[in-house]
């Protein structure tokens, strides 16, 4: 009997809104911001701390993005 795995996508809206254009890092659980900055080298000691924390850039709400640009 095959089982079906379901994976959610985490909806980060409401832990990321006041982060907009910023790098942020996120708990290893993903559910809450552990530092911010507005450089990524602002974050290096955070990371150092906590080498299982998620890094990524929170892009301006205003920005589309695409993944395709002609």
């Amino acid at each position: 009997m095959d089982k079906k795995t379901t994976v959610k996508n985490p909806d980060f809206s409401k832990i990321l809104k006041r982060y907009e254009d910023q790098w942020v890092a996120l708990s290893e659980k993903k559910d809450r911001v552990i530092s911010s900055g507005k450089t990524l080298k602002e974050l290096g000691a955070t990371i150092k701390l906590n080498p299982s924390a998620v890094v990524m850039k929170v892009p301006s709400f205003e920005a589309t993005l695409s993944p395709f640009n002609r």
